[in-house]
């Protein structure tokens, strides 16, 4: 079995056929010549077989994206199903009132959290002039972002014994699977 010249000697190879044609001045004799010819035979099948190669593992690329696609949806109807079977058996153990089902493999039950919603709009048009004032002084490269940390207005509404307009607390349920 013949091994394959790689890229690297056919390039030396052709380094060498260069010198050869420096040290006959210049003279191309009929062994430079064909050595040439087969040297450039062999870089074009090399180049060749790289392009198959790259062009091979493209194609793979593309068969995998396009399965990571179809995969990723698959995925998201699976999460969207569980989701909705989640709701439906917490809006039926609301509706009649059940806190606990006790099957014959694991145990549902429901969980009540409460979630802070916050109207940031509502909740900062009384700073808003002052958040203006200040993003007016800055220069042009520096932006103003203002974010409301839920946390510390949880705290503030512990202290304060204050809600501020704009912020709202939502019961919700959720299953725990036993």
């Amino acid at each position: 079995m013949e091994l394959s010249t790689t890229l690297f000697q056919l390039s030396n190879e052709m380094r060498m056929l260069e010198d050869a044609l420096w040290e006959s001045g210049g003279e191309l004799t009929p062994e430079i010549e064909q050595a040439l010819a087969e040297n450039a035979e062999s870089m074009a099948k090399k180049v060749d077989g790289y392009n198959a190669v790259l062009r091979s593992f493209a194609y793979k690329s593309d068969v995998l994206d396009a399965e990571i696609k179809r995969l990723t949806a698959l995925k998201k109807t699976a999460e969207n199903a569980q989701k909705r079977i989640r709701e439906h058996v917490v809006d039926i153990m609301n509706a009649f009132d059940i806190d606990k089902l006790d099957g014959a493999y694991c145990k549902i039950s429901k969980t009540k959290s409460t979630k802070t919603e916050v109207n940031e709009e509502l909740l900062l048009s009384g700073v808003q002039f002052a958040i203006d004032s200040v993003a007016k002084t800055m220069p042009p490269y520096v932006t103003l972002e203002t974010k409301v940390s839920k946390t510390a207005l949880k705290d503030y509404i512990k202290e304060t014994g204050i809600t501020p307009a704009g912020v709202e607390f939502v019961d919700s349920y959720s299953l725990r699977i036993k």
